[in-house]
């Protein structure tokens, strides 16, 4: 369903990122980021404990948990894409 999905969405959408929806591209914006360059800019002048913090923020849902596979996600493309500086991946429960 996501490759589906993703083929038609432009090509720097936020939702090209796996577990990224229409509700954390909205959260996206609401925080100033529109795109994924703008996503990638952003964060590479970060430092890892504002990148951490600000993920979580976008990631978590309403009851307060945080969306580990989307916050891993987005943690794994930032790294692939030459942000070294990048979090710990969440540990995910079965």
């Amino acid at each position: 369903m996501h490759t589906e999905r993703k083929k038609n969405l432009p090509e720097n959408s936020l939702q090209q990122i796996k577990y990224v929806g229409d509700v954390y591209e909205k959260k996206f914006k609401g925080a100033g980021i529109s795109t994924i360059s703008a996503l990638r800019s952003q964060m590479s002048r970060k430092s890892t404990l504002e990148i951490e913090r600000f993920l979580k923020r976008i990631f978590t849902r309403k009851g307060g948990a945080l969306d580990q596979r989307a916050y891993n996600s987005t943690t794994a493309h930032l790294y692939r894409h030459g942000n070294g500086s990048v979090p710990r991946c969440s540990k995910i429960r079965a």
